[in-house]
């Protein structure tokens, strides 16, 4: 990922609040994610990937996640405070290298 493509998810960012509209966004599919995970170099691919199966932040992932019996993730902390997170897309549970916590 060059410097385009992270200022270009900068702008998709911004003025994210409450009052927008909240209305459906042009998102990629699920295979367009796998794609750009995938090419990320190996030690990111596991972070990026937690946070695209389970909709976590990067922070949350490295701080206080922890994988659950029942497939579901806890976060104890970050901006939204503590929390389980479910599987987003079932199509990354294939992704085991995404999903396995140690």
């Amino acid at each position: 990922m060059g410097p385009e493509a992270v200022g270009r998810l900068k702008d998709l960012g911004k003025g994210s609040s409450p009052q927008k509209n909240a209305s459906p966004r042009d998102l990629p599919t699920d295979q367009v994610i796998v794609r750009v995970i995938d090419a990320l170099p190996a030690d990111g691919q596991w972070v990026a990937g937690i946070c695209a199966t389970y909709g976590t932040r990067p922070h949350e992932v490295l701080m206080s996640a922890d994988g659950l019996a029942n497939g579901l993730i806890a976060i104890g902390g970050g901006k939204t405070g503590p929390r389980q997170g479910l599987l987003l897309s079932l199509g990354f549970r294939s992704r085991r290298a995404w999903i396995t916590f140690s």
